[in-house]
């Protein structure tokens, strides 16, 4: 499982803000040309089949987004950020999650040095319907099917 882009300090106009702050303000800093080289990389990748699975990152940022990629799935994963705990949920621009096979791991990371991407590797994805997310100042273990039911449940109950 990898990261690909730079996770920076972005939460002006994000989820988080609201939830902290009940507004969202301030200004979002957005790169076209860093997205667009990430696109590109990560459509290069999928055409070379290197990857077993894509999800980019928008709201609630990277904890986010590993929950809804496993979400309908037998799977869960283990994971370890680099990043502090606030960064699991920026919403910096340009970046995607992906899962790539133990057997196309080396190709992967040449083909990011190749295009100079930065690409992180977050962790490894489980079988056993169990999330641990680890950053760098905390570690946590949820039980996905619960945190999908309260996830359904919540938009639910935004929708009425």
């Amino acid at each position: 499982m990898y990261l690909i882009g730079e996770t920076k300090d972005n939460y002006a106009g994000t989820v988080i803000q609201k939830v902290q702050q009940t507004e969202i303000k301030g200004e979002i800093e957005f790169d076209l040309e860093t997205e667009a080289l990430n696109q590109a990389f990560v459509m290069e990748a999928n055409l070379s089949h290197l990857l077993t699975a894509a999800y980019d990152l928008s709201e609630g940022g990277l904890a986010v987004a590993l929950m809804e990629m496993a979400f309908n799935t037998e799977f869960g994963f283990e994971t370890n950020f680099t990043g502090t705990t606030e960064q699991l949920f920026s919403e910096t621009q340009s970046r995607f999650l992906v899962t790539v096979s133990p057997s196309e791991i080396e190709e992967f990371e040449a083909l990011a040095a190749q295009h100079s991407i930065p690409v992180a590797q977050l962790g490894k994805v489980t079988t056993d319907r169990q999330v641990t997310l680890t950053s760098n100042e905390t570690e946590r273990v949820f039980n996905l099917e619960e945190i999908e039911a309260q996830w359904n449940t919540i938009i639910v109950d935004l929708l009425k």
